[in-house]
């Protein structure tokens, strides 16, 4: 398995979005400073990490399936 460092630059519009936040314009000042706040203090103790494994496959366009090779195993998820 593959594991690769990566940049992550939030997107502040979509964080105020997810607080409830619909229109960007109406944000209060005191909730745009704490957002600003907590993303230069979540910088230096967030390292982001993509995990990832090769797989071969084909692809059936006209069926629009893919195919893994027999030696692609996938452990059970119960």
């Amino acid at each position: 398995m593959h594991v690769v460092e990566m940049t992550v630059k939030p997107n502040k519009a979509e964080i105020l979005r997810n607080l409830g936040y619909k229109d960007i314009k109406k944000v209060p000042g005191d909730v745009h400073a704490e957002v600003e706040k907590a993303l230069e203090e979540s910088s230096s103790l967030i390292s982001p990490k993509v995990c990832y494994e090769n797989f071969n496959f084909t692809v059936d366009k006209v069926r629009k399936k893919s195919f893994f090779r027999e030696e692609t195993i996938f452990p059970a998820i119960i």
